[in-house]
């Protein structure tokens, strides 16, 4: 009977370990207002997952085994804790509550026994010697609630968590207070909660890709080091084929003036250049935000820097943009993947070309555009016979090609105003365009790229 008891709660214990990792993570455990309200806190019944070593000592008649699984820790009732205010005016306190698995053997009593030479004769205890056994051996969640010191309001400090505890709330108590409110409990940043029940983060997994959002929105009307970026959903995830995690009602603001999470991931941002927008996710504590990057090169659908702020390790491609002489962001309008900015004059020429001339827009468009779109303005006096024409493609074979041809009335002087649309960059930066004109003076080309998407 003892072997079947330990054989399941190995089986249990493997399969946890299979769905949940190595790792330590607690389930339930809220931490909540007392009710009525009161000076103290009341933690909710949950439960604890934690390696641990099947029988650290012997399990009745069974030895002590120290193979490691992952153990269940349950803790089946709710457990209070007193909070009270500092003494002294202008002083708060902080409580920190922790908790680690626990397993401890229980429920002594005197078991009956026979004894096995004369099975006639009844024992009290082993060998009649009346002494009580334990009779279970309980696995549950040790949960400790430890003090810190009162000090002037704003300097209170977190005490230390105990020596193989975990750290799961703060409770923040002020002089003067006369009950403890939801406001006073804070979550560790980093306790390791399941985020939520494993049948719910299966059935909300996100299922696009790294990068696939819905309606992104970003707006700069001067030019400016701070922006804000919106969005209905986006995915994110540790690296292509990664986990992936789906932020919903994103709205983060960006600041080119500052490091770290909210800002440029090291340094300062580029003169003249482009950087490159990431959402950025914290898993632990569900934290987002918007980090940016110098966009020099390609950069990739998940960011590939050494400079992802503590905590944050999924992360998506959301924007490239231009950044002029004062290291800001220019003026421009993000929705979706594409970038609508002021025109930039890629090209002003009066020369023909009668074949594909490859010209670099990378002063214009960064070396994650896919492709372009912009106008163009031909400017000549006709003679009779005009012919004027000019192509824009992707490449000099002339893929994705777009011409403009015209001619005109003698002697009138004529500008042509043309577009063209999605352009594939096949090389990184770079477009071809051929101008040529026959009959006609004055001939001028001024080409203008306004958006293009990543």
């Amino acid at each position: 009977m003892l072997s079947t008891n330990k054989n399941t709660m190995f089986a249990l214990g493997q399969f946890a370990q299979d769905v949940l990792g190595t790792s330590t993570v607690f389930t339930g455990l809220a931490c909540v207002p007392n009710t009525p309200a009161a000076m103290n806190v009341i933690v909710q019944p949950g439960a604890v997952y934690a390696q641990a070593v099947l029988d650290a000592t012997a399990y009745s008649s069974l030895a002590s085994d120290s193979t490691v699984t992952q153990k269940q820790g349950i803790l089946k009732t709710a457990q209070t804790f007193a909070t009270p205010a500092p003494v002294t005016s202008g002083q708060s306190i902080v409580y920190l509550i922790s908790a680690a698995f626990l397993e401890a053997d229980t429920n002594a009593v005197v078991l009956p026994y026979y004894n096995a030479a004369n099975p006639s004769q009844a024992f009290s205890g082993p060998n009649g010697t009346g002494a009580s056994q334990n009779t279970t051996r309980q696995d549950t969640v040790s949960l400790v609630l430890t003090a810190g010191v009162p000090a002037t309001t704003g300097s209170q400090l977190t005490p230390a968590t105990p020596v193989g505890q975990i750290a799961l709330y703060t409770v923040t108590v002020a002089y003067g207070a006369s009950t403890v409110v939801a406001g006073n409990i804070a979550k560790v940043a980093g306790a390791p909660f399941l985020a939520a029940p494993l049948l719910t983060q299966i059935q909300t997994a996100p299922n696009g890709v790294v990068g696939s959002a819905r309606n992104v929105v970003m707006s700069v009307a001067a030019a400016s080091a701070s922006a804000a970026l919106t969005a209905d959903e986006i995915i994110v995830g540790t690296a292509l084929g990664g986990q992936m995690f789906k932020l919903s009602s994103f709205s983060k603001t960006i600041n080119l003036a500052t490091t770290g999470a909210g800002g440029m991931d090291t340094g300062s941002a580029p003169t003249s250049g482009f950087v490159a927008l990431y959402a950025i996710y914290n898993p632990t504590t569900g934290a987002s935000a918007l980090l940016a990057t110098n966009a020099a090169t390609l950069q990739g659908n998940v960011y590939g820097g050494a400079n992802m702020p503590a905590g944050y390790t999924a992360s998506a491609l959301v924007g490239v943009w231009p950044t002029n002489s004062s290291k800001l962001f220019v003026v421009g309008y993000l929705l979706d993947r594409r970038v609508s900015i002021s025109p930039n004059t890629i090209l002003g020429t009066s020369t023909a070309q009668g074949s594909m001339t490859s010209l670099s827009i990378s002063g214009v468009v960064p070396a994650n555009a896919r492709d372009v779109s912009g106008t163009v303005a031909i400017t000549f006096t006709t003679t009779a016979g005009t012919q004027l024409a000019f192509a824009i493609s992707g490449s000099a074979t002339g893929i994705g090609q777009q011409p403009t041809a015209t001619g005109g009335a003698a002697g009138t002087i004529n500008t042509i105003n043309g577009s063209f649309s999605n352009v594939p960059l096949v090389t990184a930066q770079t477009v071809y365009y051929t101008f040529s004109f026959a009959g006609g003076t004055g001939q001028s080309l001024v080409a203008q790229v306004n958006s293009y998407t990543f």
